[in-house]
């Protein structure tokens, strides 16, 4: 038994990308609190593309924002310890942002 190949109108076309919608962009910054750590260059490059993954899975609403700080252990299980009431270090915290209007601006 022989298999048939489809129709050449039906078959996909080489080198043809599926056309994508562009996506809403999350600006982001990153600090570098303690530890080391690459140049921020590269830790902002690494960051960009995470973020470009995520929002291909779950596009993010319109003038999101992100700030990413890479620190140390010690200082992560302080925040772990103020926050969660965990003392020990952990690889992530994430806070929620405030709600909208609720920071304060200098004069």
């Amino acid at each position: 038994m022989t298999r048939e190949r489809p129709p050449a109108r039906k078959r996909p076309r080489a080198g043809k990308a599926p056309v994508r919608k562009a996506s809403p962009t999350v600006s982001f910054d990153i600090v570098v609190e303690a530890g080391d750590w690459p140049a921020p260059r590269t830790l902002k490059g690494h960051v960009g593309k995470a973020i470009e993954a995520a929002c291909r899975k779950l596009p993010p609403p319109a003038g999101a924002e992100l700030a990413v700080t890479f620190t140390d252990d010690a200082h992560i299980r302080l925040l772990n310890r103020q926050f969660r009431k965990k003392d020990r270090p952990t690889n992530v915290l994430s806070f929620p942002a405030g709600p909208p209007g609720s920071m304060l601006l200098g004069d």
